[in-house]
């Protein structure tokens, strides 16, 4: 699965420290994975939105209202609300 991945271990290869950021970063990466989609069904609907020319694939319907609210917010000529 895509959570037991070591992401960094290409840096305590070379030597280098991780850095809170990085470790943060990592531990973040890891909960979402765990609670994401399977890499097939994504590539399912990836295969789906090329069949029928989308540009923009959602994996999850709740990105949808703050996709809205940016696109509404950038063709006011606003800023989108950082979240």
């Amino acid at each position: 699965m895509l959570a037991d991945v070591d992401l960094g271990g290409l840096a305590e290869t070379a030597g280098w420290p991780r850095t809170p950021d990085e470790l943060d970063s990592h531990a973040s990466l890891g909960r979402a994975a765990a609670s994401g989609m399977e890499p097939s069904e994504v590539a399912g609907m990836v295969v789906e939105a090329i069949k029928e020319e989308r540009l923009l694939l959602l994996t999850d319907p709740k990105y949808a209202d703050r996709l809205r609210s940016q696109t509404e917010s950038l063709l006011t000529g606003d800023l989108p609300d950082h979240q």
